[in-house]
Protein backbone atom coordinates (compact mmCIF):
# COMPACT_ATOMS: atom_id res chain seq x y z
CA UNK A 1 0.00 0.00 0.00
CA UNK A 2 1.25 3.09 -1.11
CA UNK A 3 0.84 6.13 1.60
CA UNK A 4 0.01 9.04 -0.86
CA UNK A 5 -1.14 12.05 0.63
CA UNK A 6 -1.75 14.77 -2.50
CA UNK A 7 -2.54 17.88 0.24
CA UNK A 8 0.68 17.00 2.62
CA UNK A 9 3.10 16.98 -0.76
CA UNK A 10 1.77 20.70 -1.94
CA UNK A 11 1.65 22.20 1.42
CA UNK A 12 4.56 21.97 4.00
CA UNK A 13 7.21 19.14 2.92
CA UNK A 14 8.22 21.95 0.47
CA UNK A 15 8.77 24.83 2.63
CA UNK A 16 12.16 25.84 3.55
CA UNK A 17 13.77 25.70 0.15
CA UNK A 18 11.31 27.09 -0.93
CA UNK A 19 12.15 29.72 1.62
CA UNK A 20 15.65 30.48 0.01
CA UNK A 21 14.12 30.56 -3.04
CA UNK A 22 12.14 33.14 -2.16
CA UNK A 23 14.32 34.65 -0.46
CA UNK A 24 16.83 34.98 -3.06
CA UNK A 25 13.34 36.47 -5.36
CA UNK A 26 13.10 39.48 -2.78
CA UNK A 27 16.71 40.42 -2.84
CA UNK A 28 16.79 40.75 -6.25
CA UNK A 29 13.33 42.72 -6.21
CA UNK A 30 14.71 45.06 -3.40
CA UNK A 31 17.87 46.23 -4.53
CA UNK A 32 19.64 43.46 -2.87
CA UNK A 33 20.69 41.10 -5.80
CA UNK A 34 24.78 42.01 -6.08
CA UNK A 35 25.34 37.83 -6.31
CA UNK A 36 24.35 36.01 -8.98
CA UNK A 37 21.65 32.56 -8.62
CA UNK A 38 22.35 29.56 -7.30
CA UNK A 39 22.36 27.39 -10.49
CA UNK A 40 24.23 24.34 -9.91
CA UNK A 41 22.00 21.43 -11.88
CA UNK A 42 20.88 18.22 -9.35
CA UNK A 43 22.30 19.54 -5.74
CA UNK A 44 20.50 17.99 -3.03
CA UNK A 45 22.48 19.60 0.30
CA UNK A 46 24.18 22.60 1.33
CA UNK A 47 23.70 26.05 -0.04
CA UNK A 48 23.80 25.15 -3.65
CA UNK A 49 21.18 22.67 -3.18
CA UNK A 50 18.68 23.96 -0.71
CA UNK A 51 18.60 27.70 -2.64
CA UNK A 52 19.47 26.68 -6.90
CA UNK A 53 17.11 27.00 -8.73
CA UNK A 54 18.00 23.76 -10.82
CA UNK A 55 18.60 21.77 -7.10
CA UNK A 56 16.75 19.01 -5.76
CA UNK A 57 16.26 19.71 -2.55
CA UNK A 58 12.42 20.31 -2.73
CA UNK A 59 11.89 17.04 -4.42
CA UNK A 60 14.22 15.57 -1.65
CA UNK A 61 11.93 16.70 1.27
CA UNK A 62 8.83 15.70 -0.27
CA UNK A 63 9.93 12.43 -0.41
CA UNK A 64 10.97 12.33 3.16
CA UNK A 65 7.65 13.74 3.85
CA UNK A 66 6.33 10.70 2.48
CA UNK A 67 8.37 8.71 5.40
CA UNK A 68 11.19 7.71 3.18
CA UNK A 69 14.80 7.64 3.68
CA UNK A 70 17.04 10.10 1.94
CA UNK A 71 20.65 9.81 1.30
CA UNK A 72 22.98 11.67 -1.26
CA UNK A 73 25.78 10.11 -3.12
CA UNK A 74 28.51 12.13 -5.85
CA UNK A 75 28.56 8.47 -7.83
CA UNK A 76 27.29 5.21 -8.41
CA UNK A 77 28.93 3.82 -5.20
CA UNK A 78 29.41 0.38 -3.58
CA UNK A 79 27.27 1.71 -0.69
CA UNK A 80 24.36 2.57 -3.34
CA UNK A 81 24.64 -0.60 -4.90
CA UNK A 82 24.14 -2.07 -1.91
CA UNK A 83 21.54 0.01 0.48
CA UNK A 84 19.89 1.86 -1.97
CA UNK A 85 15.71 1.08 -3.27
CA UNK A 86 15.59 4.20 -5.03
CA UNK A 87 18.23 6.02 -7.57
CA UNK A 88 17.09 10.03 -7.92
CA UNK A 89 19.78 10.66 -11.06
CA UNK A 90 19.46 13.97 -12.38
CA UNK A 91 21.87 13.91 -15.32
CA UNK A 92 24.83 16.23 -15.65
CA UNK A 93 25.44 15.22 -19.70
CA UNK A 94 22.18 14.55 -22.51
CA UNK A 95 23.12 10.79 -22.72
CA UNK A 96 23.99 8.43 -20.35
CA UNK A 97 27.42 6.95 -21.05
CA UNK A 98 27.11 2.67 -21.19
CA UNK A 99 29.01 2.30 -17.86
CA UNK A 100 26.38 4.00 -16.09
CA UNK A 101 23.79 2.27 -18.36
CA UNK A 102 25.44 -1.26 -17.41
CA UNK A 103 25.78 -0.23 -13.82
CA UNK A 104 22.36 0.77 -13.15
CA UNK A 105 20.84 -2.25 -15.21
CA UNK A 106 22.67 -4.49 -12.78
CA UNK A 107 21.18 -2.22 -9.57
CA UNK A 108 17.87 -2.93 -10.87
CA UNK A 109 18.40 -6.76 -11.36
CA UNK A 110 20.43 -7.22 -8.11
CA UNK A 111 17.15 -6.83 -6.02
CA UNK A 112 13.10 -6.75 -6.51
CA UNK A 113 11.27 -3.60 -6.37
CA UNK A 114 13.74 -1.20 -7.08
CA UNK A 115 13.37 1.94 -8.57
CA UNK A 116 15.48 4.54 -10.93
CA UNK A 117 14.17 8.34 -11.79
CA UNK A 118 16.12 9.16 -14.44
CA UNK A 119 15.86 12.92 -15.01
CA UNK A 120 17.19 14.64 -18.32
CA UNK A 121 19.42 17.47 -18.60
CA UNK A 122 17.95 19.30 -21.22
CA UNK A 123 16.34 22.44 -19.09
CA UNK A 124 18.34 25.31 -17.26
CA UNK A 125 15.59 27.01 -14.75
CA UNK A 126 17.90 30.23 -14.57
CA UNK A 127 16.63 31.78 -17.89
CA UNK A 128 13.05 31.97 -16.36
CA UNK A 129 13.76 32.99 -13.25
CA UNK A 130 15.22 36.12 -14.34
CA UNK A 131 11.77 36.73 -16.76
CA UNK A 132 9.75 36.32 -13.15
CA UNK A 133 11.83 38.94 -11.62
CA UNK A 134 12.87 41.44 -13.89
CA UNK A 135 8.94 42.60 -13.98
CA UNK A 136 9.34 43.72 -10.90
CA UNK A 137 12.81 44.64 -10.49
CA UNK A 138 14.03 48.54 -9.54
CA UNK A 139 14.34 50.51 -13.09
CA UNK A 140 18.32 51.00 -12.26
CA UNK A 141 18.80 47.00 -11.53
CA UNK A 142 17.10 45.53 -14.93
CA UNK A 143 19.52 46.34 -17.42
CA UNK A 144 21.75 44.40 -15.52
CA UNK A 145 19.35 41.45 -14.53
CA UNK A 146 19.02 41.19 -18.24
CA UNK A 147 22.04 40.84 -18.82
CA UNK A 148 22.63 38.24 -16.57
CA UNK A 149 19.49 36.86 -18.23
CA UNK A 150 21.14 36.78 -21.48
CA UNK A 151 24.22 35.05 -20.36
CA UNK A 152 21.92 32.08 -18.67
CA UNK A 153 20.71 31.49 -22.17
CA UNK A 154 23.93 31.47 -23.39
CA UNK A 155 25.38 29.23 -20.95
CA UNK A 156 22.00 26.76 -21.72
CA UNK A 157 22.88 27.03 -25.26
CA UNK A 158 26.47 26.13 -25.02
CA UNK A 159 24.90 22.73 -23.46
CA UNK A 160 22.65 22.20 -25.83
CA UNK A 161 25.01 21.81 -28.19
CA UNK A 162 26.31 18.58 -26.52
CA UNK A 163 23.08 17.02 -27.29
CA UNK A 164 23.14 14.80 -30.52
CA UNK A 165 21.27 15.16 -33.67
CA UNK A 166 19.66 11.54 -32.30
CA UNK A 167 20.55 9.06 -30.04
CA UNK A 168 19.20 6.15 -29.03
CA UNK A 169 20.69 4.81 -25.73
CA UNK A 170 18.14 1.82 -25.57
CA UNK A 171 16.28 3.86 -22.58
CA UNK A 172 15.09 6.37 -24.93
CA UNK A 173 15.96 7.97 -28.49
CA UNK A 174 17.19 11.51 -28.04
CA UNK A 175 16.56 14.03 -30.83
CA UNK A 176 18.51 17.19 -30.23
CA UNK A 177 17.28 19.11 -33.23
CA UNK A 178 13.44 19.82 -32.07
CA UNK A 179 12.70 23.23 -31.32
CA UNK A 180 11.49 24.22 -27.87
CA UNK A 181 7.91 24.83 -26.69
CA UNK A 182 5.78 25.14 -23.59
CA UNK A 183 3.53 22.30 -23.05
CA UNK A 184 -0.17 23.12 -22.67
CA UNK A 185 -1.79 20.01 -23.03
CA UNK A 186 -1.20 16.67 -21.14
CA UNK A 187 -2.69 13.13 -21.54
CA UNK A 188 -1.70 9.96 -20.14
CA UNK A 189 -2.36 8.47 -16.67
CA UNK A 190 -0.45 11.19 -14.58
CA UNK A 191 -2.56 13.88 -17.05
CA UNK A 192 -5.66 13.22 -14.62
CA UNK A 193 -6.51 16.07 -11.81
CA UNK A 194 -3.47 18.33 -13.69
CA UNK A 195 -4.92 21.55 -15.07
CA UNK A 196 -2.80 21.57 -18.21
CA UNK A 197 -3.25 25.50 -18.46
CA UNK A 198 -1.52 25.90 -15.18
CA UNK A 199 1.78 23.84 -15.88
CA UNK A 200 4.82 25.40 -16.99
CA UNK A 201 6.59 22.18 -18.45
CA UNK A 202 9.25 23.30 -21.41
CA UNK A 203 10.61 21.04 -24.13
CA UNK A 204 14.04 21.98 -25.62
CA UNK A 205 15.17 18.37 -27.26
CA UNK A 206 12.96 15.70 -27.51
CA UNK A 207 12.77 12.01 -25.35
CA UNK A 208 11.14 9.48 -27.87
CA UNK A 209 10.25 5.79 -27.18
CA UNK A 210 13.36 4.06 -27.43
CA UNK A 211 13.98 2.02 -30.92
CA UNK A 212 12.54 -1.25 -29.45
CA UNK A 213 9.70 -0.23 -28.01
CA UNK A 214 8.51 2.08 -31.08
CA UNK A 215 8.23 -1.56 -33.02
CA UNK A 216 5.23 -2.57 -30.02
CA UNK A 217 3.14 0.40 -29.78
CA UNK A 218 -0.13 0.26 -31.14
CA UNK A 219 -0.33 1.42 -34.36
CA UNK A 220 -3.89 2.22 -33.84
CA UNK A 221 -3.71 4.43 -30.75
CA UNK A 222 -4.24 8.04 -31.38
CA UNK A 223 -1.24 10.52 -31.44
CA UNK A 224 -2.30 13.15 -29.18
CA UNK A 225 -3.76 10.49 -26.34
CA UNK A 226 -2.19 7.91 -23.94
CA UNK A 227 -0.20 5.06 -25.51
CA UNK A 228 0.07 2.87 -21.98
CA UNK A 229 -0.01 0.37 -21.11
CA UNK A 230 1.65 -1.40 -23.43
CA UNK A 231 3.23 -4.84 -23.74
CA UNK A 232 6.97 -6.05 -22.61
CA UNK A 233 7.25 -3.54 -19.43
CA UNK A 234 7.45 -0.26 -21.61
CA UNK A 235 4.45 2.64 -20.24
CA UNK A 236 3.92 6.31 -21.48
CA UNK A 237 2.65 7.85 -17.81
CA UNK A 238 2.52 11.31 -19.24
CA UNK A 239 2.87 12.87 -22.39
CA UNK A 240 1.84 16.00 -25.02
CA UNK A 241 0.85 16.10 -28.37
CA UNK A 242 2.72 13.06 -28.89
CA UNK A 243 6.05 14.21 -27.34
CA UNK A 244 7.44 11.76 -24.85
CA UNK A 245 6.99 13.66 -20.65
CA UNK A 246 7.51 10.09 -18.49
CA UNK A 247 7.97 7.13 -19.83
CA UNK A 248 8.37 3.82 -17.63
CA UNK A 249 10.54 0.20 -18.13
CA UNK A 250 10.41 -2.54 -16.60
CA UNK A 251 12.90 -4.94 -18.67
CA UNK A 252 11.23 -8.10 -16.67
CA UNK A 253 13.26 -6.43 -13.75
CA UNK A 254 11.33 -8.55 -11.36
CA UNK A 255 9.50 -5.92 -9.70
CA UNK A 256 11.99 -3.12 -10.36
CA UNK A 257 11.10 -0.47 -12.63
CA UNK A 258 12.82 2.45 -14.36
CA UNK A 259 11.06 5.77 -14.52
CA UNK A 260 12.51 8.29 -17.04
CA UNK A 261 11.73 11.76 -16.96
CA UNK A 262 12.25 14.03 -20.22
CA UNK A 263 13.44 17.27 -18.24
CA UNK A 264 13.52 18.40 -14.90
CA UNK A 265 11.10 21.40 -15.73
CA UNK A 266 8.39 20.17 -12.91
CA UNK A 267 10.72 18.60 -11.05
CA UNK A 268 13.75 20.73 -9.71
CA UNK A 269 13.23 23.38 -7.00
CA UNK A 270 12.05 26.47 -9.11
CA UNK A 271 9.47 24.79 -11.41
CA UNK A 272 8.41 23.13 -8.26
CA UNK A 273 7.09 26.33 -7.18
CA UNK A 274 3.90 25.63 -9.45
CA UNK A 275 1.31 23.81 -7.48
CA UNK A 276 0.27 21.54 -10.59
CA UNK A 277 4.03 20.52 -11.17
CA UNK A 278 3.54 19.43 -6.88
CA UNK A 279 1.10 17.06 -7.89
CA UNK A 280 3.11 15.47 -10.81
CA UNK A 281 5.71 15.13 -8.14
CA UNK A 282 3.54 13.61 -5.92
CA UNK A 283 2.60 11.20 -8.78
CA UNK A 284 6.23 10.03 -9.19
CA UNK A 285 6.74 9.39 -5.54
CA UNK A 286 3.31 7.58 -5.12
CA UNK A 287 5.31 4.80 -7.62
CA UNK A 288 7.83 3.97 -4.92
CA UNK A 289 7.32 1.56 -2.37
CA UNK A 290 6.74 2.86 1.50
CA UNK A 291 9.77 3.02 3.76
CA UNK A 292 12.65 3.02 1.02
CA UNK A 293 15.88 4.11 1.01
CA UNK A 294 16.08 7.05 -1.64
CA UNK A 295 19.37 7.80 -2.98
CA UNK A 296 19.65 11.47 -4.78
CA UNK A 297 22.92 10.75 -7.54
CA UNK A 298 24.07 14.29 -7.26
CA UNK A 299 26.42 14.26 -10.23
CA UNK A 300 26.34 12.56 -13.45
CA UNK A 301 27.69 9.30 -14.41
CA UNK A 302 30.43 8.86 -11.88
CA UNK A 303 31.21 5.01 -11.41
CA UNK A 304 32.87 5.10 -8.92
CA UNK A 305 34.76 2.00 -6.88
CA UNK A 306 35.38 4.04 -3.71
CA UNK A 307 33.14 5.06 -1.13
CA UNK A 308 32.61 6.38 2.28
CA UNK A 309 29.60 5.60 5.11
CA UNK A 310 28.70 8.74 5.16
CA UNK A 311 26.88 10.97 3.51
CA UNK A 312 28.19 12.23 0.82
CA UNK A 313 29.24 9.51 -1.36
CA UNK A 314 32.22 8.91 -3.64
CA UNK A 315 35.17 9.91 -2.57
CA UNK A 316 33.85 12.75 -0.45
CA UNK A 317 32.52 13.13 2.84
CA UNK A 318 29.34 14.41 4.62
CA UNK A 319 29.08 17.90 4.08
CA UNK A 320 29.38 20.16 6.33
CA UNK A 321 31.94 17.75 7.80
CA UNK A 322 34.11 18.00 4.24
CA UNK A 323 34.27 21.71 4.78
CA UNK A 324 35.16 21.83 8.44
CA UNK A 325 38.02 18.59 8.22
CA UNK A 326 39.46 20.56 5.26
CA UNK A 327 40.42 23.87 6.95
CA UNK A 328 41.34 21.76 10.28
CA UNK A 329 43.92 19.56 8.07
CA UNK A 330 45.18 23.37 6.57
CA UNK A 331 45.83 24.66 10.12
CA UNK A 332 47.38 21.45 11.20
CA UNK A 333 49.86 21.63 8.52
CA UNK A 334 50.71 25.31 9.88
CA UNK A 335 51.04 23.76 13.72
CA UNK A 336 53.50 21.31 12.11
CA UNK A 337 55.76 23.94 10.30
CA UNK A 338 55.69 26.07 13.56
CA UNK A 339 56.78 22.97 15.78
CA UNK A 340 59.42 22.12 12.96
CA UNK A 341 62.49 21.27 15.08
CA UNK A 342 65.74 23.37 13.79
CA UNK A 343 68.30 20.62 12.59
CA UNK A 344 71.77 21.02 13.51
CA UNK A 345 75.17 20.53 16.09
CA UNK A 346 73.31 20.14 19.72
CA UNK A 347 74.41 22.78 22.13
CA UNK A 348 74.70 21.98 25.81
CA UNK A 349 73.14 24.40 27.60
CA UNK A 350 73.95 24.96 31.51
CA UNK A 351 71.23 24.31 33.57
CA UNK A 352 70.94 27.16 37.13
CA UNK A 353 70.41 25.63 40.45
CA UNK A 354 66.95 26.51 42.04
CA UNK A 355 69.29 25.70 45.27
CA UNK A 356 71.78 28.04 45.01
CA UNK A 357 71.92 30.61 47.53
CA UNK A 358 74.05 32.67 45.60
CA UNK A 359 70.86 33.41 43.37
CA UNK A 360 69.24 34.86 46.19
CA UNK A 361 71.95 37.13 47.07
CA UNK A 362 72.04 38.65 43.72
CA UNK A 363 68.22 39.46 43.54
CA UNK A 364 68.61 40.97 46.84
CA UNK A 365 71.19 43.18 45.80
CA UNK A 366 69.61 44.32 42.66
CA UNK A 367 66.60 45.12 44.53
CA UNK A 368 68.16 47.42 46.98
CA UNK A 369 70.22 48.93 44.30
CA UNK A 370 67.28 50.11 42.63
CA UNK A 371 66.37 52.00 45.88
CA UNK A 372 69.53 54.13 44.42
CA UNK A 373 69.59 54.79 48.51
CA UNK A 374 72.59 54.09 50.05
CA UNK A 375 71.74 54.71 53.27
CA UNK A 376 68.54 52.68 53.68
CA UNK A 377 70.73 49.56 51.95
CA UNK A 378 73.48 49.86 54.63
CA UNK A 379 70.94 50.12 57.50
CA UNK A 380 69.10 46.89 55.59
CA UNK A 381 72.43 44.85 55.95
CA UNK A 382 73.43 46.27 59.17
CA UNK A 383 69.47 45.08 60.54
CA UNK A 384 69.99 41.80 59.19
CA UNK A 385 73.70 41.39 61.19
CA UNK A 386 71.93 42.78 64.37
CA UNK A 387 68.07 40.50 64.47
CA UNK A 388 68.28 38.50 62.01
CA UNK A 389 71.21 36.27 62.15
CA UNK A 390 73.45 38.18 65.05
CA UNK A 391 75.74 35.26 64.69
CA UNK A 392 77.07 35.17 61.12
CA UNK A 393 79.83 37.89 62.07
CA UNK A 394 80.74 35.65 64.87
CA UNK A 395 80.98 32.42 62.83
CA UNK A 396 83.03 33.97 60.10
CA UNK A 397 79.93 33.72 57.47
CA UNK A 398 80.80 36.10 54.34
CA UNK A 399 78.51 39.22 54.58
CA UNK A 400 77.09 40.74 50.77
CA UNK A 401 78.67 43.97 50.67
CA UNK A 402 76.49 46.96 50.14
CA UNK A 403 75.18 47.86 46.68
CA UNK A 404 77.10 50.67 45.22
CA UNK A 405 80.44 49.56 47.19
CA UNK A 406 83.69 49.06 45.23
CA UNK A 407 83.37 44.95 45.64
CA UNK A 408 79.70 45.23 44.79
Amino acid sequence: MIRFAPHRLTADCHRRPLLWLLAAVLCVLSGCGGEFIQKEHGRRRGRSGLSSVNGTAVLADMFREQGHKIDSRRGLTPTTQSKADVIVMTADEPVPDQETRAWLEDWLWAKKNRTLIYVGRDYDAAPGYYQRVIPGAPADQKKELELRQQIAKNEFAELRETIPAREDCNWFTIIGANSARQVTTLAGPWSKGIDASKVEIELNGRLEHPAWAQAILSPDEPGDGPRAPVEQGYEVLLESEGDLLVARHDFGWDGSQMIVVANGSFLLNLPLVNHEHRKLAGQLIATVPDDSEVFFVESGQIVDDFDTSGDGGGRGIAWPLDFILLHMAVLGIILCFARLPIFGRPKSIKEDSPSDFGHHLVALGGLLSQTNDRAFALERVKHYHQHVRPDAVSSGEPTAPPPGSADG
